[in-house]
């Protein structure tokens, strides 16, 4: 306890000293971080792209296997013979249908096709799951 307050005693004695350390330590701390801000700092134009178009990460993500290969995947086996039955025959109407579905973001080569054959999955199962739907009124005894 002695040596503890030995040292107070001292820093008490010597605090024109011990402040002086103080402020060299505090302008040096300053001066490091003064030229790190200037040397990283990026310009107001450069930030606002970054929130907006941030840079592309590379990952090395797999694809999943319902989609991994193109025209041998699970889903273009089901979708083919659907994209067959209902799909419009002229040219036009294709590529009218192609248009608006590369307007609303859908570029794939197949989305032509999982269009058509969601539209006739979902023209069968919506009726069909009406149709089997289990009323509780119906079997109440």
């Amino acid at each position: 306890m002695n040596t503890i307050l030995n040292l107070i005693y001292q820093a008490y004695d010597n605090a024109a000293y011990f402040g002086v350390l103080a402020l060299i330590f505090l302008a040096t701390i300053a001066i490091v971080l003064a030229v790190y801000f200037l040397l990283t700092r990026k310009n107001v134009l450069q930030k606002r792209m970054g929130h907006l178009m941030p840079e592309k990460e590379t990952t090395t993500a797999k694809k999943p296997k319902l989609l991994d290969k193109q025209e041998s995947g699970f889903v273009v086996k089901i979708t083919k013979p659907l994209h067959e039955v209902a799909a419009p025959q002229d040219g036009g109407a294709n590529k009218k249908l192609r248009g608006k579905l590369i307007r609303a973001g859908f570029r794939s080569e197949g989305a032509v096709r999982n269009y058509v054959a969601a539209k006739v999955l979902l023209a069968v199962l919506f009726p069909s799951r009406q149709f089997t739907k289990v009323h509780p009124d119906r079997h109440a005894g």
